[in-house]
């Protein structure tokens, strides 16, 4: 909800607030959160010039409404971005996956793998070790 700075300045029939100019200017102010899943994002400050009225209670609903789809929004493309490095991810798995199953040669299946991984990780060195009850039968002439 919008906040005011001060709400215990009142005014008169005329409009004019009692006070010191500095509560006047505080009276001026009000301040919307931007809030999604109970956390606080960012918020929104307005200000009014000492010659223009007080904020209606319309504005301020007008006010924290614009808050709340600002939110929605920045809550929207953050999902958007998390969704975008996901496909992004899954993609190059593919890929790489595509790669190494074209081959049924334990050497080239061995070597696509970790030239992807290098690729993929910038990754100098790349290490596959098998245990020997994995079921993989290595060559004798397989290496690293």
């Amino acid at each position: 909800r919008i906040q005011e700075i001060d709400r215990s300045v009142s005014t008169n029939g005329g409009g004019h607030t009692n006070g010191s100019q500095e509560t006047q200017d505080e009276s001026r102010i009000a301040i919307a959160r931007l809030v999604i899943r109970g956390q606080e994002l960012g918020q929104i400050q307005l200000k009014r010039e000492p010659n223009q009225p007080a904020w209606t209670s319309e504005e301020r609903e007008l006010i924290d409404t614009i808050a709340a789809q600002m939110s929605i929004a920045l809550e929207n493309i953050r999902l958007q971005d998390e969704t975008r490095i996901r496909a992004d991810r899954e993609h190059m798995i593919n890929e790489v996956s595509a790669r190494i199953r074209r081959s049924l040669d334990f050497d080239t299946v061995l070597k696509t793998t970790v030239q992807e991984m290098q690729a993929v990780l910038d990754l100098d060195r790349v290490k596959v070790t098998l245990s020997s009850d994995s079921g993989v039968e290595i060559p004798e002439e397989g290496g690293e």
